[in-house]
């Protein structure tokens, strides 16, 4: 742990000189009150110190030292953990960080002391489970997830909330998935009547929840779903074989779209963000609930959006911009809870605005979501939303979207409708409706 020096000499010292050893032992186990503990011991760093920054690692030595690899990341995972429970942020490259001139740290001192006169056994966590804490756990189970429970058979809530009970008692009963605090749990088929096997994935605590909270996001099948008579329904488990295909064709297709930008409109490829990770992408599953369809995966990881430039808006009609993955989530919580008011306004909870399957990937410019395009997660077709109450899924796909786009840039002479120009370097679907752009656009012709 490394704090953030203003220049006095306490904020040179390490975490070891703010707590005794068998504090910082059982600290960097990850049990409790390790969490309390070090939360204090941070507090010591005050005043003086802007921040702190650590990279979870265990003592030298013991089983978990560094020279017994299988059992070190686990316990670099656990111990991350810690840290986030009492509210450093994970930065980059392992490295978590606390801003102490927040009051983050006091929240969470708070929230962790009214726990700390409590008895907690201490006990031996293993490499997917943590150290148990006899505490009340509260499980939501949202109405998208109850709802996707009856889409699958009908003992599923039955098996779902069976689970949801197990996870109260024992939160870190699935294994860890994707970024900390996130978690996946198993449902064997033969254990429940009318319920294929499932994965569920949940979220548990800080920094997605609250203490003692548990979320269930998502559950797939991933088996054959029962039927009503005595054959059952084809598995819903996803064809690798397609989707390696699928995945080939955006990333040609994007390809395509790129070497015409670098060639033709360098201001618009220049607005392009990198591609996210993988990492990335599981966290915004994990945020808005739903698993992001294939297509859409392969585009966000060779673009994860554009800037905020007028040379962002790549994609034929009206120039749409690819969203950034932050606004995909704000955007994405603004049309669920839209669609919720809708329903109590209009006195109808099946009136549908938007379904919790519709991912939004574009809109008019990266700063006004008030019309896009959303993908439906369940068809993989595309949709268009606007600043109405329309919203409307059509024939195509994303792939179908991209190398459509394509193929209107490298062949324009071929092209109908909509068609691509340059004004400035940059990309521009026309002829404009707006006078001073229509002046200044020239069709590409090739």
């Amino acid at each position: 742990m490394w704090p953030v020096e203003l220049g006095r000499e306490e904020t040179r010292r390490g975490l070891q000189d703010s707590v005794d050893p068998l504090q910082l032992g059982i600290l960097l186990a990850g049990l409790w009150p390790g969490p309390f503990l070090t939360a204090r011991a941070i507090g010591r760093f005050r005043p003086g110190c802007r921040g702190i920054a650590c990279f979870p690692a265990p003592l030298n030595g013991g089983p978990s030292g560094p020279d017994n690899e299988k059992t070190r990341l686990p316990a670099i995972a656990m111990l991350g953990q810690v840290w986030e429970w009492i509210g450093l942020e994970y930065y980059r490259d392992g490295v978590f960080a606390l801003n102490l001139g927040t009051e983050i740290l006091e929240e969470r001192l708070k929230a962790l002391g009214s726990r700390s006169g409590r008895t907690h056994p201490v006990v031996s966590p293993s490499p997917t489970q943590g150290a148990c804490f006899p505490v009340t756990v509260i499980v939501d189970l949202p109405d998208h997830v109850r709802a996707r429970c009856a889409e699958l058979g009908a003992g599923v809530l039955y098996a779902v909330k069976t689970l949801a009970r197990q996870l109260a008692d024992d939160p870190r009963l699935g294994e860890r998935a994707g970024r900390l605090g996130l978690y996946t749990a198993t449902i064997d088929s033969d254990t429940f009547d009318a319920c294929p096997p499932l994965i569920v994935r949940y979220a548990y605590g800080p920094p997605l929840l609250d203490v003692d909270r548990i979320e269930i996001r998502d559950i797939e099948a991933t088996g054959p779903l029962p039927d009503a008579g005595d054959e059952q329904a084809p598995a819903t488990a996803p064809d690798p074989r397609m989707q390696q295909i699928t995945t080939r064709q955006v990333t040609e297709a994007w390809r395509r779209i790129t070497r015409w930008l670098e060639k033709h409109a360098p201001a618009s490829r220049a607005a392009l963000l990198p591609g996210a990770s993988t990492y990335e992408i599981v966290e915004l599953e994990q945020a808005l609930g739903v698993r992001v369809p294939v297509e859409l995966r392969a585009l966000w990881l060779l673009c994860a959006g554009g800037e905020d430039t007028p040379g962002a808006g790549v994609l034929p009609d009206y120039g749409w911009a690819v969203m950034p993955l932050g606004t995909v989530a704000t955007s994405y919580r603004w049309h669920s809870g839209n669609q919720r008011e809708t329903g109590v306004r209009w006195g109808d909870e099946d009136a549908v605005v938007w379904k919790p399957s519709w991912i939004p990937f574009c809109s008019w410019s990266v700063t006004d979501t008030s019309m896009g395009l959303f993908v439906d997660a369940e068809t993989g077709k595309v949709g268009h939303w606007d600043d109405t109450s329309v919203r409307t899924v059509g024939g195509q796909t994303l792939s179908m979207l991209l190398e459509e786009t394509a193929d209107k840039l490298e062949n324009p002479q071929l092209a109908t409708g909509i068609l691509p120009g340059l004004i400035g370097g940059r990309l521009v679907w026309g002829p404009p409706l707006a006078a001073d752009e229509a002046a200044l656009w020239e069709p590409f012709t090739g």
